[in-house]
């Protein structure tokens, strides 16, 4: 590493220590010694937490950071928090980090958007909160990204399911798509999944994790 220093004009014959006192975030203490005109020194100095040696000068240290919903991937280090805004999209809300040691912490959560369509509840089932979207007449359904969700269709007659219930899990629920309640022979569950229809006039819920 190199030894920077502010020397002063003259070293007296003899040993000493030298403060690293160069501007740009240097610190540390240099032991020096000094015979015949030679001057010989040991240790060397360092930068300040949170900046690294480039060249000849301490420079800040980017933090790699990776926080779902924020396209940042590396910070540079602050004295106060500072915050980061979930701008991916179908995300929103912001993120709080502070830098210390070489590891950006984060505090906060992101938010991520709601899709949009029929009736919208929630549910807590074993400690699992559920967004609720129900139907009582075909309708769209709008995410901003696509999930994975659970379709509850309940038959109210025709279509060969009156009076029935089917609960299909874990289908592939598109960024755009259609609940179909039925009439006629019965239609498509929820767009982009594989849910079969219900016949007649019936009601379709679709539900995934919040």
């Amino acid at each position: 590493m190199i030894i920077l220093l502010k020397l002063p004009a003259i070293v007296a014959h003899g040993s000493g220590i030298l403060t690293c006192n160069i501007s740009g975030h240097f610190s540390g203490f240099v032991d020096y010694e000094c015979n015949d005109g030679v001057l010989n020194t040991t240790g060397s100095c360092t930068c300040e937490e949170n900046y690294i040696l480039s060249c000849s000068t301490c420079e800040p240290q980017p933090y790699p950071i990776n926080v779902e919903g924020v396209s940042t991937t590396s910070v540079l280090p602050t004295i106060s928090s500072t915050s980061l805004t979930c701008d991916l999209t179908g995300y929103s809300g912001s993120v709080s980090y502070t830098c210390s040691g070489g590891i950006a912490n984060v505090v906060g959560q992101f938010t991520e958007d709601p899709c949009k369509g029929g009736t919208v509840t929630t549910q807590t089932v074993s400690g699992v909160t559920y967004v609720m979207h129900t139907y009582t007449t075909s309708g769209s359904i709008s995410c901003p990204m696509s999930k994975t969700a659970d379709v509850l269709l309940v038959g109210g007659g025709g279509g060969g399911r009156g009076g029935h219930y089917v609960n299909s899990s874990n289908n592939a629920l598109a960024t755009a798509g259609t609940a179909n309640t039925g009439g006629g022979g019965g239609g498509a569950g929820a767009g982009g999944s594989s849910a079969p229809g219900v016949g007649g006039s019936g009601i379709v819920v679709i539900r995934y994790p919040q």
